[in-house]
C-alpha cells in the first residue's frame, strides 16, 4: 500500500469508526443529554441522512477546489465536529453537530476515491478503491469496539475526543503524504476532463527556436487549428508566405526559458483544463529537449498546478 493512499485510508477509518461508534456508546450520549434512548437515536439516523443529501451536493459545490486542499479541509470540519460534539451542552446541538460532521463524511469518501485511483496505475485503480472503503470495514471491526470501550471506561465524551485526535492524526498524514496535486483540480461539475494541446519550440538558442518553429509550424499563425484544414503541402507555402518569424514566436512559446514555456500553460488551467500535452515542435531537437529540458519542465508544470 502506497503512503498517500495509507493517510486516505486513515480518514475513512476515523470517519468510519464516528459513524457508527454511536451505537455502541448509545444508553451512556442518551443519559448525558437528558433523553431517552429511542430519542438519542435520532444520532444515527440523522447522520445517516447528512451522508446521503449533504456529501452530494457538498462535492458538486466544490467540483472546482484542489481535491488535497478540499480533502484536508473536510477531515479539518471531521475533527472540529467531534471536539464540538464531545463538549455537546444538549441533545440539539448533538444532533446538529453530528449531521454537519456527516456532510463532511459523504463528500470525503466520492473526492477520496477519485484522488486514490489518480495515484496508482490504471491496473491498481480497483485495489486501491478498495484500500478507500476498507477503512469502512476496519472501523467497524477495530475502531467501533475500541470506541465503545473507551465510552464504557471514561465516559461517551471521551470516544469523541479519541476520535478528533485519530482526525489530527489523518490531517497531519494527508499533509505529509498526499502529492500536492493529487487528483484533478479544478475539474468541472461531475469530475469531468477536459483535454487540451499546445505547441512549444525548445532550443539552446531563442532565434533558433523562432526560426524551427517558422519553418515547420508557421501554419499554426494562420489559424487552421485542426489538422483537417491544412493547405496540401503543394500550396503550404503560399498560404503561409506572409506569416512573419514574429507572428509564429507570438503564437508558440520558443526558446530555453523554461518558465516562459511554462507559463503558456497557464491559461489552459485557468480555462478549466484538467490535461494540457505539450508538444515540441519537429524532430531536431526532440532528444536533445528529452534529455535536457523535458524533467525540469514537467517540475515546473507540476508546480503551477492549482
Amino acid at each position: 500500500m502506497s503512503l498517500p493512499l495509507i493517510a486516505l485510508f486513515i480518514a475513512a477509518f476515523a470517519f468510519g469508526t464516528t459513524e457508527f461508534v454511536i451505537a455502541g456508546v448509545l444508553p451512556q450520549v442518551a443519559e448525558g443529554l437528558g433523553v431517552s434512548v429511542p430519542s438519542a437515536g435520532y444520532l444515527v439516523s440523522g447522520y445517516a441522512c447528512g451522508i446521503a443529501i449533504g456529501g452530494p451536493l457538498l462535492a458538486l459545490a466544490t467540483g472546482k477546489v484542489s481535491r488535497k486542499t478540499l480533502l484536508i479541509g473536510l477531515t479539518i470540519a471531521f475533527t472540529l465536529g467531534q471536539a464540538a460534539c464531545a463538549l455537546a451542552p444538549d441533545f440539539t446541538s448533538m444532533l446538529l453537530l453530528r449531521i454537519a460532521t456527516a456532510v463532511a463524511h459523504g463528500c470525503y469518501f466520492g473526492v477520496a476515491m477519485v484522488v486514490a485511483v489518480s495515484l496508482v496505475r490504471e491496473d491498481q485503480r480497483g485495489r486501491a478503491v478498495a484500500v478507500i472503503l476498507s477503512g469502512l470495514t476496519v472501523s467497524n471491526v477495530i475502531g467501533v469496539p475500541a470506541g465503545t470501550a473507551i465510552g464504557s471506561l471514561w465516559g461517551w465524551r471521551a470516544t469523541f475526543w479519541v476520535m478528533g485526535t485519530l482526525g489530527i492524526i489523518a490531517i497531519v498524514a494527508m499533509l505529509a503524504l498526499l502529492p500536492r496535486t493529487a487528483g484533478a483540480a479544478n475539474r468541472p461539475a461531475g469530475l469531468a476532463r477536459a483535454i487540451g494541446q499546445i505547441p512549444i519550440c525548445w532550443a539552446p538558442d531563442r532565434q533558433q527556436a523562432i526560426d524551427l518553429a517558422h519553418e515547420q509550424f508557421r501554419w499554426f499563425g494562420g489559424g487552421w487549428y485542426v489538422n483537417a484544414d491544412l493547405p496540401t503541402p503543394a500550396g503550404f507555402d503560399a498560404a503561409s508566405q506572409f506569416v512573419r518569424k514574429e507572428d509564429v514566436a507570438g503564437s508558440i512559446a520558443c526558446g530555453p526559458d523554461l518558465d516562459e514555456l511554462a507559463e503558456s500553460v497557464r491559461p489552459y488551467l485557468r480555462a478549466g483544463f484538467t490535461d494540457v500535452a505539450l508538444v515540441q515542435v519537429g524532430d531536431a531537437l526532440q532528444q536533445e529537449f528529452l534529455d535536457k529540458a523535458a524533467g525540469p519542465l514537467l517540475d515546473k508544470l507540476r508546480a503551477l498546478a492549482p
